[in-house]
């Protein structure tokens, strides 16, 4: 089995499709795949079909994607450059993971129920984004604060300036000081 997962069924290497389907990447591994830009654009793509797909189509939606380009538009030189690492790099390294079912001599890649564990990673919108709140609304709180101060300095520091706030400059930089540290206390409070 390869490094990095955890299977859920213990038993004999009879049959290791078997295990694959109910092997769970460790965080590590998870993170470890999605390092690669192409192997990521290569999981969200096969995540979007859902589907058998043939690697020369995945190899001309990587190098569309990565030259802001359409498939169609993709040139020759563009596509031999992904094909050859995702053939002989990439889709061996998912495979070895449990992620996908990559058969090399047929040129097709199967998803695995594994390759559904990167959703919440890739797909922003789907409602259960790694890290974010139900709604997002504390994470734009908190930037608020920090907008708020940005102003408050910046209408500080221009009244200063032009002399209707009589301040020296090192109070005024005190006061925008304390105006960022008193939003990052309450941003912090709201997390």
């Amino acid at each position: 089995m390869a490094p990095g997962i955890r299977s859920g069924s213990q038993g004999t290497n009879a049959d290791v499709s078997d295990a694959r389907a109910d092997a769970q990447l460790s965080d590590d591994a998870r993170f470890y795949l999605l390092q690669s830009n192409r192997r990521r654009e290569a999981i969200e793509y096969l995540l979007s079909v859902d589907e058998t797909v043939r690697i020369s189509t995945l190899a001309r939606h990587v190098a569309a994607v990565e030259h802001g380009t359409s498939t169609a538009e993709v040139t020759s030189e563009q596509y031999q450059r992904l094909y050859v690492p995702l053939y002989q790099l990439h889709l061996p390294k998912l495979d070895e993971h449990g992620v996908i079912e990559y058969r090399k001599e047929r040129g097709l890649i199967d998803p695995t129920p594994t390759l559904a564990e990167f959703r919440p990673y890739l797909d922003p919108d789907d409602g259960t984004d790694v890290g974010a709140s139900d709604d997002g609304s504390q994470n734009r709180a908190g930037g608020d604060w920090y907008i708020a101060a940005t102003a408050g300095g910046g209408l500080l520091l221009a009244l200063a300036t032009i002399g209707i706030v009589p301040l020296s400059g090192e109070a005024v930089g005190v006061l925008i000081i304390g105006l960022f540290l008193v939003a990052n206390a309450v941003s912090r409070r709201q997390d």
